[in-house]
């Protein structure tokens, strides 16, 4: 196979996710709980380091939709379980068979792991779907910045330099798309239309990031 036949079929692999992304939202019981909650958290500042007692109240009461959420939808770090050895620092995948550190051997048990949420075990296709959302978020917001969420969600996620610089190199791409896409919404009814059935739609975790 060529590298434009690769590339190629990379790129049907993107348009699949930009069609299904977040289908999820229109099944029970995510839909009934963003309808609830997704009004009240658009109005909400983002920030996942320092969130204010509202927003984390919302979460909490959107658990089990969120929980449900992120099993379904592989482009969030929440999807993919990891965990944290506190002795070694290594970072694996969870093993339900042992629950152990792959370094320590048998002897940590799985009690004193951490529970590591980051972008590890995600691959390609889904970071750049996630930053896409990320974006997508900041349109929603009159202060949305892409380029704050990034440092934001670095320090969430625990981005390493490099990703978090690729996500940086990647800015004036992805935001050219975005004034592409919505800097003339103010045209057809239909285009309206269709950016509210959007915010209607979204989820907490992705409010400005």
């Amino acid at each position: 196979m060529t590298v434009k036949g690769i590339m190629m079929y990379m790129a049907c692999e993107l348009l699949r996710r930009a069609d299904v992304h977040d289908a999820s939202k229109l099944k029970s019981p995510e839909a009934e709980m963003f309808a609830e909650f997704g009004p009240k958290l658009r109005g909400m500042t983002y920030d996942p380091n320092n969130p204010s007692s509202e927003y984390e109240e919302c979460r909490k009461k959107m658990g089990v939709a969120l929980d449900h959420h992120y099993a379904h939808n592989s482009h969030h770090p929440e999807h993919c379980p990891l965990w944290k050895c506190p002795e070694c620092k290594t970072v694996f995948q969870e093993n339900k068979s042992e629950g152990v550190c792959p370094e320590c051997g048998p002897t940590n048990l799985r009690s004193k792991l951490e529970p590591h949420i980051s972008v590890d075990g995600m691959n390609l296709m889904d970071i750049l779907e996630l930053l896409c959302d990320w974006k997508a978020a900041t349109l929603r917001h009159n202060d949305g910045d892409l380029s704050k969420s990034i440092v934001m969600n670095t320090k969430r996620f625990s981005l390493s330099k490099q990703i978090a610089q690729i996500f940086t190199n990647t800015l004036p791409l992805i935001n050219d798309a975005g004034d592409l896409l919505f800097g003339e919404l103010d045209g057809s009814e239909e285009d309206k239309e269709s950016q509210k059935e959007d915010e209607e739609e979204s989820a907490p975790e992705e409010e400005e990031g």
